[in-house]
């Protein structure tokens, strides 16, 4: 291994490295605009330029690879590398690159969408004059309208090139490119080819400097205002690890949380917007019933469970508790699942348990760079068929559609709301249907007991994506329906059919699927942690 001496500690590293790599790992900074650790080097920003003894000027950190160097090259006999980031040189370099980055820009901070996470700012501070040489005028350059979700604040960018590079290399797709020369330099889109590919949202989290927003955050909040909650995408199968970023109890944005088994950085623009189709919709914020003249009335909860009690009992007196079905949700967690499956199985004694989820229609999308949008568009499908031991709503559809279902408990939370296919005739045939969602939907409004719920950025739980990888997502704001969530619903109704049913926290919860159920032995939240945990070798093998 190379024997190298950063700024005059002795390391010994991995060849092949660059000196810009090896001194983030081991916590050094040097400055940096182009590089990004996903895409192919640049070094076209310059603000990395670190002195190498025996060099004759200068060099890029990001790109100049470290290696053994031969016996009669080595530095006082020992070292293959004597590099220093904090010489007169480097520095005056650094104060002339970033006064040649500024010479245009706008210095419109206190309206950038990226100020207090904008390394120009950060860089400036640190390594920059603090005042302005030039008395020339600043070129002028227009803010574009890139495409559907982004746009260009043209004077602010510095050309780093980064969202060229990502448009090239992860999605592949030419969308980008960099057009003119010298100082009239800027990010163009082709003639009648817009940026609308489905990772577009990821060039606004990789530019360093603000001018790539999203359209949807533009102007929303202060980021040093915000609150983050790390979580993960309902959007599809894969359970992309996010930041959930919100204020005052509503979700602002979403960004992506490094995760290299399953997103690596990124994420799609359907999760990436995804937020308002969950946060936006009509909720049921009491529990309501069906009263004796066939309209839906507000009740509370108590004297709803008191009624269902009733009902559910004179209907398990004539017709057993087979008559009894129960619909658990590849929207809803595992804990939910769990406790649904509790319910009919040991308070009810009924095994008419099905999956209910919306059929998978559209293909796997995958992208030069091996990112994949998956055609299954439910968080948890995998996680709710393991628990619940049922791929399907398909026997309990066909139990109450000959008359051998009489009653029937469903989880919702599906984010289009409302019936899937055949289940709104299907369901009228049902003497008790109880709904436990957090929309108000066709299905909530013709339930005899709409329970509310809540969504999933108000609650806590564990997905399963579609590798097998449990994943934890946390509560990020208060509820905004039902001041209860699915699972203390469901105890609710639990100890009203069982008062020796001990409730659970939904940290418990996990620990008892662990136990029972075998693609889950030995997992907990703590051993979960922020990046998940693979359900076993052997369970995988026989999916």
């Amino acid at each position: 291994m190379p024997k190298i001496k950063l700024d005059g500690k002795i390391l010994e590293v991995e060849a092949g490295k660059t000196i810009l790599q090896v001194a983030a790992e081991n916590g050094k900074e040097i400055p940096h605009y182009c590089y990004h650790p996903k895409l192919s080097i640049a070094g076209n920003c310059r603000m990395c330029l670190v002195e190498v003894q025996g060099m004759p000027k200068l060099q890029t950190a990001c790109s100049t690879p470290i290696g053994n160097a031969p016996p009669h090259r080595k530095i006082d006999e020992e070292f293959d590398m004597v590099i220093s980031t904090k010489t007169e040189e480097v520095v005056e370099s650094q104060k002339s690159i970033m006064e040649f980055l500024l010479l245009n820009h706008p210095l419109d901070c206190p309206v950038c969408d990226q100020a207090g996470e904008c390394k120009l700012q950060d860089y400036s501070y640190d390594y920059g004059r603090g005042f302005r040489r030039a008395i020339e005028d600043k070129t002028p350059k227009p803010k574009k309208d890139l495409g559907p979700n982004i746009s260009l604040y043209t004077q602010r960018c510095i050309l780093c090139s980064r969202c060229v590079r990502f448009c090239d290399e992860i999605v592949g797709e030419h969308e980008l490119a960099i057009a003119n020369r010298g100082h009239k330099d800027e990010i163009v889109t082709y003639p009648g080819k817009p940026l609308k590919n489905r990772l577009s949202g990821n060039v606004a989290d990789i530019c360093p400097v603000g001018a790539l927003v999203t359209k949807d955050f533009l102007f929303s909040a202060r980021v040093w205002n915000l609150k983050h909650t790390k979580s993960v995408c309902t959007g599809c199968s894969a359970g992309c690890n996010i930041e959930v970023a919100h204020l005052d109890d509503k979700v602002k944005r979403f960004k992506p949380r490094e995760n290299e088994e399953v997103n690596e950085v990124w994420i799609c623009d359907d999760g990436r917007f995804g937020y308002h189709a969950i946060q936006e919709v009509e909720r049921v914020k009491k529990p309501r019933k069906i009263d004796a003249n066939g309209n839906q009335v507000d009740t509370n909860l108590r004297d709803a469970i008191s009624e269902i009690v009733e009902k559910v009992s004179q209907v398990k007196k004539v017709w057993r508790a087979k008559s009894i079905g129960f619909l658990g949700s590849a929207h809803a967690s595992n804990e939910e699942n769990f406790l649904l499956n509790k319910f009919a199985n040991k308070i009810i004694g009924s095994h008419n348990v099905g999956l209910r989820a919306p059929e998978i229609t559209e293909d796997e999308v995958e992208f030069k760079a091996g990112f994949k949008i998956y055609g299954d568009k439910t968080p948890n499908r995998k996680g709710a068929s393991q628990i619940l031991k049922a791929e399907n709503a398909y026997q309990v559809y066909n139990k109450i559609k000959h008359g051998e279902i009489k009653v029937l408990f469903v989880l919702g939370g599906i984010p289009e709301g409302g019936f899937l296919p055949e289940e709104e005739e299907l369901f009228k045939k049902l003497d008790l249907l109880v709904v436990i969602d957090y929309q108000d939907s066709d299905l909530t409004k013709s339930a005899h007991y709409a329970l509310g719920g809540k969504n999933y950025f108000e609650k806590q739980g564990t997905f399963t994506n579609v590798q097998g990888r449990v994943q934890r997502f946390s509560q990020a704001v208060s509820s905004q329906g039902s001041f209860l969530s699915d699972i203390e619903i469901l105890q609710e109704l639990m100890t009203a059919f069982d008062s020796h049913w001990k409730e659970m926290m939904p940290s418990e919860i996990l620990i008892q699927i662990a136990k029972e159920v075998k693609e889950y032995k030995g997992m907990s939240l703590f051993k979960i942690g922020d990046l998940g945990m693979l359900q076993p070798q052997e369970v995988l093998e026989t999916v």
